[in-house]
């Protein structure tokens, strides 16, 4: 890859701390612009939780998992998935493409494995980052960075909840970052806590495998499956449609959020007869809380391979458990898929959390990291960046690569950054936000008002979008004089690629037309045919 360094000829460096999808994008965004980039990560590969790994103290996927999202909107902005790729990726090419990505913008020879980072600490007295690492069986060493970027997500440390009587049970009670094999539960009574996909995904995976499946949870959720009327289902989403819903949330909040529940929730009553038993309503507001992608749960519980209860009131005995309902259950496990808190203690006095009184429910006493757009901490903005911390309705490759485009400029210093009592001010009012939703239901960590956050990358990465692709002088002359590109841009299916197209801040990619027009045929052809699965 041919770097475009326009700092000069001693470039930054920086060091970026996990080398999963999230650590990959920020070393390529960064080197793109002329940083000198290190990355460093405690296992021997690259690509983070897409590597199924067995130690049971390793986050990673299942070997049956599958994205939830589907190939053409889940890639990063400039590299497509092979042609081969299935439409929703199992793990293992996930996997494949990212070791892929970062074969092709020549990461690997920068990226440090086996090595765990100790601390990385703001020295005052040198203006620089101190970032203590050791290698596998070697001493630890402490290198100087001008910049860091924590990679590692905000998944760091198992979230187990207090529940009365749980020293008194007998069985095995693990979090499901434990759980690697379906066939170690064989035969068992196995009760699965939680309402997210994790918690679908593992329940799904035992039945038929486990003797008896429960799960319980708190709160509702909607549940949509990967393919609706034989097309995936995130291939809704077309620019022009965007931009109005952008509006819409903007300017009339209250019916945007009407409109979205009703389209959503009347999809998955379509879809599925759900029992009120089953506990899915209330379900969360879709601009607050993430859907469970599952195709097979309705179903698992329609032929009662899966049992859904109520909340645990407590552990009765050693096998016994009651539930808030009454009712009671003999189980032989428990498999905890109630989140993760986080942990930025290797930063010392950078670490950006705070403890709320916190009204986030869904946060299960997780710490609110204070970011601005959720990206860049408030005391050293030009220096220290947390990939991970963000969620909104788009795919999370493509929020991520729009993130560290935009950190890229910020950092090189074509984008400034407001003062600092304006970025107080925007994270006070972002977590003001979050706690009115949560009085309304469980909120996802790390969300986000998106049309506002797309809109600051918009003109931070610069990414010529809203001029080519609105209705000012430049949008109608785009139109005039690429009609047939401007119409499959503004009513094709919404690709991360026409995140490059334009000419900006960030590096165009010259493929990007190409790649946008090859899947908007391929489409086309695929739904006149029908020929999908």
């Amino acid at each position: 890859m041919a770097e475009q360094n326009s700092m000069g000829d001693k470039a930054p460096s920086v060091a970026v701390i996990g080398l999963g999808a999230l650590g990959l994008v920020a070393m390529k965004n960064l080197l793109e612009v002329g940083f000198n980039v290190v990355g460093f990560d405690k296992h021997p590969y690259v690509g983070g939780l897409w590597n199924y790994n067995e130690q049971k103290d390793a986050i990673s996927v299942l070997r049956s998992t599958v994205a939830n999202g589907s190939k053409h909107r889940g890639c990063f902005t400039d590299f497509p998935f092979p042609d081969e790729t299935p439409d929703f990726p199992p793990a293992a090419d996930m996997h494949r493409y990212l070791v892929s990505y970062a074969k092709h913008f020549g990461i690997l020879p920068r990226a440090q494995l086996n090595t765990t980072v100790h601390r990385a600490e703001w020295n005052p007295d040198t203006n620089l980052w101190e970032v203590e690492t050791s290698t596998a069986g070697e001493s630890r060493v402490v290198r100087s960075f001008d910049k860091v970027v924590y990679s590692m997500g905000p998944d760091q440390t198992p979230n187990i909840p207090s529940v009365p009587g749980l020293d008194l049970f007998g069985g095995e009670a693990v979090h499901s970052i434990a759980f690697k094999k379906p066939g170690d539960w064989a035969g068992k009574r196995v009760l699965v806590v939680g309402f997210g996909n994790t918690a679908a995904d593992i329940a799904c995976e035992l039945a038929g495998t486990a003797d008896k499946v429960y799960l319980s949870h708190r709160n509702g959720s909607i549940v949509l499956p990967r393919w609706v009327d034989n097309k995936p289902v995130d291939h809704i989403r077309t620019y022009r449609k965007g931009v109005f819903l952008e509006q819409l949330s903007r300017y009339a909040p209250g019916i945007w959020t009407k409109l979205m529940n009703k389209v959503i929730l009347g999809l998955r009553d379509r879809l599925y007869d759900l029992k009120p038993e089953w506990g899915f309503d209330p379900a969360p507001s879709v601009n607050q809380a993430r859907p469970i992608i599952s195709d097979y749960l309705v179903d698992l519980l329609t032929r009662e391979q899966i049992t859904s209860k109520t909340p645990i009131q407590q552990i009765v005995d050693a096998k016994r458990v009651e539930f808030t309902d009454g009712s009671t259950a003999e189980v032989d496990a428990i498999i905890w898929c109630t989140g993760y808190t986080v942990d930025y203690s290797i930063l010392g006095k950078s670490d950006p959390t705070v403890y709320h009184d916190s009204k986030l429910r869904s946060a299960n006493g997780r710490k609110i990291p204070r970011l601005y757009q959720n990206l860049l901490s408030l005391e050293h903005p030009d220096s220290l960046a947390f990939m991970g911390n963000l969620s909104f309705m788009n795919p999370a490759f493509l929020m991520f690569d729009l993130a560290s485009m935009a950190l890229g400029q910020v950092w090189s210093g074509r984008s400034p950054l407001p003062p600092r009592e304006e970025m107080i001010e925007a994270v006070d009012k972002q977590h003001q936000w979050l706690a009115e939703l949560a009085t309304k239901g469980a909120v996802t960590p790390g969300l986000v008002k998106g049309a506002d956050w797309l809109d600051w990358v918009e003109e931070t990465a610069g990414l010529g979008m809203k001029e080519n692709l609105g209705y000012g002088m430049q949008g109608w002359w785009f139109w005039l004089t690429n009609r047939p590109l401007c119409n499959v841009l503004m009513d094709g299916l919404l690709l991360p690629f026409h995140y490059r197209l334009f000419e900006g801040k960030r590096k165009q990619w010259d493929g990007a037309e190409e790649a946008i027009l090859k899947v908007n045929e391929e489409l086309r052809v695929k739904n006149q045919t029908k020929k999908w699965q």
